[in-house]
């Protein structure tokens, strides 16, 4: 055959193949993109036929991309992190718009036939040749990228064809590039050894320059890059004056440092524990200086979505591992969308250009709570903060409210706008025009949605709102919230063992009342499983076993952070650990074994089974999966509740060290042979009559937890968790503060007395479902309940 008609139907092959894999792998959330789009947009950046990357990043906002297939490094450079919090910073280099550090750093003797392995890591990382090993190294605290092989290597760069060279030797070269408003400084340096730079003879102005570099077996490249208002050229000789051997010990300590809470170890299962300290070395690499995460490495997802970044952190904060909340709040806060109509809020992203989705409100309002209950610090309970919050609330009820139903709707399922909605058309995260979504149910088309996810989050938007704020916000939020969980029971009622979807509304006008998983399962999910408040708190643990059911008949599919916030949800005192344990274990060989085009090994995937080189979720490391999943394992032995944390008994877990809550620094041992309760004790006092810990028996400072396990049933009387702050315990009376909207679950109890701080009597809804029972009252204040 020819040789051009041959790679012309090599071609053609591989683009009808893909095009095949899209049509049946494509999500409803990215239905607005057309498939000849992602074709081009895959072309251009990925390659035709799915190209290979390892994908790390720095702490000062380099996005740092070695691309197997097309033989470079590429450096993603968004400047001043840890010194601005501006989202045009942060943002500066994202899926759609990117500033790379030199225009090419290649390597012209290693294609893509001679790679091997990736030993990956996400502040070092080795990459493995047939005929020769390349490190790659993130430094933690500065703007700089180290790279270094263990045999003699050429390495080729090129500049930007409008850079200026601002100096230039046979150990360096530095540029100036000036791009959107900013003048940035690029710095090469070789560190000790006999390698040379040999530069471009002859040079133009306004062409690019070539540099070869013939780099010595263990010799190390620096790359600093940043505004050049930083000293990038001191940066970069300090590095290069330094041993690998220090660089490397001095860059351990500080990730150690940033690793120093929430410490999980498991017990006898070194893959689980290896997928667990690799992937919280990933949260610590992928969250930069001034607070920011994006959503992933991979092109797709290199923005900072408001969703991922409040799932990811108020997930890690679970894990007793704080401080990356604070950070993101830092900026989250900082960073609010401000519309035409001037109102303030928070969409899909951290950016002027942002789809309009509803949810956001949520995880930011949602962060701010965790951080508030988890740290007891009212650092964002400030009126600065607590604007922005409560603007949020205001642009929610100004346009998605409906005063006649008495319920939120909204235009979007998961990321997609329904059919004409003010959103369809366009990609509002970029600003580009599209095709209209079809959004049928049946024969349907529909235009907005009254469902229960939007309905759930905002029910919870108020009663963590109310639980922030001062009166009389806090009555009136309060009252709200009363309101909307009356309307959202009726969810509850109608597709048993899961509630509906809920109602949707065709462009006729006409209401339709979808089933139980409706437009979109994930989102059914996420409102049934991430709120820390939900209307009917009884039904929950019934609901997430449902979903338990059907994620594990079926997994393939289900976004990890879906199955794992079910997971983290769940509670192994009433369904046991081995059902948590099995969902845990299936995921374990998906994120040990590394991809075709993602050869990452022992990274956490975005989609349960997904395919190899899936144009859209062929996705890893993936934040919003990583904490979900941590979570979950920490949740086998310490519950986080809506006001504190309680235990489980776990033979999965050895401990969780140096959790962090409020002040105090907690050590959890989990001892025994099963997951029923035998003793709990803390700082060698036991724990009687609750497995939510008392306030009172936490110390300042350093705390010890031993929850002893055993595998006989007994009938101890235990509150096993609630939705109210317990102060104390003593002889079966449980001294509480409530908030509003109060919750507790008890098992093995028979009689139930609650009064009030005056002594009165208080009336309570009681649900008994076997051995567990729930109660709920209204009222704000202190309680007591007798049992």
């Amino acid at each position: 055959m020819h040789a051009l008609n041959f790679t012309l139907f090599y071609f053609m092959k591989n683009f009808f193949l893909l095009l095949i894999g899209i049509s049946f792998g494509l999500y409803a959330q990215k239905s607005t993109e057309s498939i000849s789009q992602v074709m081009f947009d895959n072309a251009s950046k990925e390659g035709i036929n799915g190209q290979s990357f390892v994908l790390m990043h720095n702490r000062k906002g380099i996005r740092i991309e070695q691309n197997l297939h097309r033989q470079k490094l590429e450096l993603w450079i968004s400047p001043l992190a840890g010194k601005s919090l501006k989202a045009s910073d942060r943002n500066f280099s994202n899926r759609d718009d990117q500033t790379c550090v030199f225009d090419r750093i290649g390597f012209p003797n290693l294609p893509y036939q001679k790679f091997v392995s990736c030993n990956y890591d996400a502040f070092h990382s080795t990459i493995n040749y047939t005929s020769n090993k390349l490190h790659i190294v993130s430094i933690y605290d500065k703007q700089a990228v180290v790279i270094w092989f263990e045999n003699d290597e050429i390495i080729d760069l090129k500049t930007d064809k409008l850079d200026i060279i601002t100096s230039k030797t046979n150990q360096s070269i530095v540029t100036t590039h000036a791009e959107r408003g900013k003048t940035l400084t690029f710095a090469a340096l070789l560190g000790q050894g006999n390698g040379t730079f040999t530069h471009q003879k002859i040079v133009e102005k306004g062409r690019s320059h070539y540099s070869r570099i013939a780099i010595e077996a263990n010799q190390m490249l620096v790359f600093v890059a940043d505004e050049s208002s930083e000293p990038i050229q001191n940066i970069a000789s300090e590095i290069a004056a330094t041993s690998q051997k220090l660089l490397l010990l001095q860059n351990e300590k500080l990730i150690e440092n940033g690793l120093n809470t929430g410490i999980l170890k498991v017990r006898n299962n070194p893959d689980l524990q290896k997928i667990i300290d690799v992937n919280k070395r990933i949260i610590l690499s992928m969250q930069d200086e001034s607070g920011a995460m994006r959503a992933a490495l991979r092109y797709i997802y290199y923005l900072i979505w408001v969703r991922d970044g409040g799932m990811v952190f108020s997930y890690n904060a679970y894990t007793g591992w704080a401080q990356p909340l604070e950070k993101w709040l830092e900026y989250l806060l900082e960073n609010p969308t401000i519309n035409a109509k001037g109102e303030r809020f928070f969409g899909q992203l951290t950016s002027p250009i942002t789809k309009e989705e509803e949810d956001g409100p949520f995880y930011a309002i949602w962060s701010a709570y965790t951080y508030y209950t988890q740290t007891g610090k009212n650092k964002f309970l400030t009126d600065k903060y607590m604007s922005v919050l409560q603007d949020n609330i205001l642009w929610l009820e100004n346009n998605f409210y409906d005063s006649k139903k008495e319920m939120f709707f909204r235009y979007h399922y998961c990321e997609s706008p329904y059919y004409k909605s003010p959103g369809d058309g366009f990609d509002d995260a970029c600003g580009k025009p599209g095709g209209n979504n079809l959004s049928l149910w049946g024969k349907d088309t529909i235009v907005k949605g009254y469902d229960q996810y939007m309905n759930s989050i905002c029910y919870a938007n108020y009663i963590m709102m109310s639980a922030m704020s001062k009166s009389p916000l806090k009555e009136s939020y309060l009252a709200k919230a009363k309101k909307l969980g009356d309307k959202c029971m009726n969810y509850y009622e109608m597709t048993k063992p899961f509630p509906s979807f809920g109602m949707v509304m065709n462009n006729r006008g006409k209401e339709i009342m979808t089933d139980s998983m409706g437009f979109d399962e994930t989102d059914h999910i996420w409102g049934l499983t991430v709120p820390p408040f939900l209307p009917n708190q009884a039904d929950l643990q019934d609901i997430r076993l449902g979903f338990y059911n059907r994620q594990m008949a079926k997994p393939n599919d289900y976004f990890l952070s879906a199955f794992f916030s079910n997971i983290a949800g769940m509670d192994s005192y009433i369904h046991g650990e081995k059902k948590l344990i099995a969902a845990i274990d299936y995921i374990i060989p998906q994120c040990i074994k590394p991809g075709q085009c993602l050869p990452m090994p022992y990274t956490i995937p975005e989609i349960v089974d997904v395919a190899d080189c899936n144009v859209y979720h062929d996705v890893r490391p993936q934040p919003f999966s990583i904490t979900a999943m941590l979570a979950a394992i920490a949740n086998l032995g310490v519950r986080r509740s809506a006001f504190g944390i309680g235990v489980r008994p776990t033979t999965y877990l050895t401990t969780l060290e140096k959790y962090a809550y409020k002040n105090s620094i907690i050590d959890f041992k989990f001892e025994g042979n099963g997951d029923k309760i035998k003793s709990v004790f803390i700082n060698n006092k036991p724990l009687l009559g609750s497995l939510q810990i008392p306030e009172n028996l936490l110390l300042n400072g350093n705390n010890t937890v031993i929850v002893n396990g055993t595998i006989d049933t007994n009938n101890q009387s235990l509150l096993l968790e609630s939705t109210v702050k317990l102060l104390s315990i003593k002889a079966k009376n449980y001294a509480i503060e409530a908030f509003g909207k109060n919750a507790l679950v008890f098992a093995n109890i028979k009689n139930i007395k609650v009064t009030d701080a005056k002594g009165k009597e208080i009336v309570y809804r009681k649900t008994v479902k076997g051995n567990i029972v729930h109660i709920d009252f209204e009222g704000v204040g202190l309680y007591n309940i007798a049992i």
